[in-house]
Formats: structure tokens, sequence, C-alpha cells
């Protein structure tokens, strides 16, 4: 179990959506050499923290398939909690807050089921509906920033990071525009828009027009979000965009645990290769598999799809690719990355690059693994 446990800790280490990994077998904990000295082993337990707080843990907790979700069974069953929930459930907000809990990260975690997963959200769901803290009270913004109080009973903008929403209509201004599209669609941060904001005195100058014309009742927010639409596009997330998002995640996990191979880390290219060659008759869409040095030339022969053979025939042994980013990325910041699309110079097909570090036993970064991979063929795997 405690070599399991090893392995366990090191992939979770490696996974985009965690955020620390707290286990003594990891070179990374501070106190590691001191368990190494007084421990035949590192123990059975791992701690985790998952990026997206208390929502981000429910959705582990209810995705988990293997472990027993409790707090202790008296036996040797593999058990999985979340103390935010279990164990800490009595805690204040306050209290939360100071170990790190944060319930705004509830608009984080909607904002990527909606705009990364692609899963539709009611608009009248409690706390992550677009539509859960709006009012149609028909004020002007100006109202809602002074007395916010009158309109929400309680503070969204502090508790959730999401400012209360307003029905539009001719009274509401360049401010009540930027105020019901940043709470209608949960933009937060540097996504948040301005009233100066083109778009928006566009979406204004047609809000107007619709009153000229005699209008009058409020709009609702399908026709709000039809005119964002045309005037805003970047706030939307395209089903492609999505799809090249889930298409990086499902390479990602390939990835991760390739270079963790005993054999990839021997940096050896007669271990390597069988490895590489098991990856590309095992995933039709990786168009091509390599290994490069820590000075990015290339140490792995060409392996590739049978049928790409002859396009990468002046591809060898020797290769630079120290110039790459795929090459230069990994090896700043010992993190897997993903490239752009790009069209591949050799097979003219759409692909994506990821790459990442290969570490000897001592945690130093030795050389990079590359994957060049078919972005059409990924999408229809997925779908398959």
């Amino acid at each position: 179990m405690i070599r399991l446990n090893d392995i366990t800790s090191q992939l979770l280490s490696y996974h985009p959506k965690v955020a620390n990994v707290i286990y003594p077998g990891l070179k990374t904990h501070p106190q590691h050499e001191l368990a190494a000295r007084q421990q035949r082993g590192f123990g059975g337990m791992i701690s985790f923290l998952v990026a997206g707080g208390r929502p981000a843990g429910r959705v582990v907790m209810n995705a988990v398939e293997l472990c027993t979700l409790a707090v202790s069974l008296g036996d040797v069953d593999t058990l999985i909690e979340h103390p935010a929930t279990m164990t800490h459930s009595t805690y204040s907000e306050d209290e939360l807050a100071k170990v790190g809990i944060d319930p705004a990260m509830i608009t984080e975690i909607r904002n990527y089921y909606e705009r990364v997963i692609g899963v539709h959200i009611p608009s009248n769901m409690p706390f992550v509906g677009s539509g859960f803290n709006a009012t149609s009270a028909g004020i002007h913004a100006d109202g809602i920033l002074k007395n916010e109080e009158i309109y929400n009973i309680f503070n969204t903008a502090k508790i959730l990071n999401r400012p209360v929403s307003i029905s539009v209509n001719d009274k509401s201004g360049l401010a009540g525009v930027a105020q019901w599209i940043n709470s209608h669609f949960a933009l937060t941060g540097k996504d948040r828009v301005e009233k100066t904001h083109p778009g928006v005195a566009k979406i204004n100058k047609w809000v107007t027009k619709q009153y000229e014309e005699g209008r009058t009742t409020s709009l609702s927010d399908q026709e709000m979000e039809k005119i964002t639409r045309k005037y805003l596009p970047e706030i939307f997330v395209s089903e492609f965009d999505m799809l090249k998002a889930r298409a990086r995640e499902m390479a990602y996990h390939i990835i991760e645990r390739v270079i963790e191979e005993r054999e990839m880390k021997s940096m050896n290219p007669q271990r390597m290769e069988p490895i590489l060659q098991s990856l590309v008759d095992d995933f039709p869409y990786l168009q091509y598999v390599y290994v490069v040095n820590i000075h990015g030339i290339k140490i792995t022969r060409t392996i590739c799809q049978p049928v790409d053979q002859a396009k990468f025939a002046n591809v060898g042994v020797g290769e630079e690719y120290a110039d790459r980013p795929w090459f230069i990325e990994p090896l700043k910041d010992g993190k897997i990355h993903v490239t752009d699309l790009y069209s591949s110079k050799h097979t003219g097909a759409l692909c994506i690059t990821l790459s990442g570090p290969i570490r000897n036993e001592a945690g130093e970064i030795q050389g990079i693994l590359g994957m060049d991979i078919r972005f059409e063929d990924l999408t229809k795997s997925e779908e398959e």
C-alpha cells in the first residue's frame, strides 16, 4: 500500500486541478528527510487540496468510485473524507476563511462548469443561476450601487463575487447594461466588462431604440443575451473552445502517467522507445512522440503512426528543439504544458503538442517528453 501511496501522491502533484499535496513521501514535503530517517515507509495517509475550495471538494467526493466516503470505520478499507463538509462542518464562515476556504469559489466553479465543461445551469438555481440574485425593480444602476441592501437580501458581491443583477430598461444606461452583463454571466476580475467598452455603448443604443419605438416593459434575459452575443462575442465560449479544453484534459492523463515510468526516468533511448511505441500503438491520435535531453536535442528515434513514416523520414536522432516553447516552458516551471492549435509542417494535420518534464529519482529534470496529437482524431476518440 505504501508504494501505491508514493505513486498516487506523485500523480496528484502533477494533476492540473490539484493545488497542493501533503505527503511526507514527496521530496517537496518540508519534513521528507526527517520521515525518511525515522520510518521504513511514509504511511498510508495522503492529503491534497483541490483548486476551487469547498465546491470543488464536493465534486471530487461525488466522483470517487473506489474509496469509501467516511472519517473512520476502524478497519483497513481505503477511505476518503472532505474535512470542510465533514469533520469541520461546524466552522463559521470567518473560521473557514482563516483556513483558506472562500465561498466566492462557488462562482469560479460555476463558471468552469458552464464555460469549460459546457454544462447548462438553470437561471433560477440558487447561488449559481444567472438570475438567482436579480431584481426587477426597474431602477437605475446607481440606485443599487448606493443602497443595494434595499434590493438584495445579502451581499452577493462580497460572499460570491457576484454583484446583484437588474432588469434592463430605458433608465439603465451604460452602467446598468454593464452591471447586467457582469452579473448575468458571472464575470469576475479581469473578465469584467466596463461601461466604457464599445460593445456596451452599442447595446445601450439598441436598448434606447426599443423604448423610442414604444416599448414599455423591461427587456428579458433572453433578449439581452441575444444582443450581447452580437456585440460582445468574446465573453461567450464556443463549442469549439470547450472541445479544445476537453481534448487537452484527455491528453493530460496520458503524459502525466508516462513521465513517471521507470524506463522513462532512465533517459536510456533503448528503454524508453518501447514505451513510446506502445503509446503510438494504443492511441491512434498520437501523431509523433519523442524525448529530448536537457539541451533540447532529440535522443529517441522517429516514432509515429505507420502511415506517416515517410513524412517524418528526415527527422532523426540529434534534431534540435531548444528554441521551441513546448521545450522551454516545462524546463522553466516543471509543469505539463499544452500548446495552442497549429498545422503540422509534416502532415498538414491540425495538432496540439503536450510536453512534460522527465525527472530522475532526485526530482531533477533531465529531459522533456513531447507528444504531437492530431486534434480531430483526439476529439473523435472522445466521442466514441
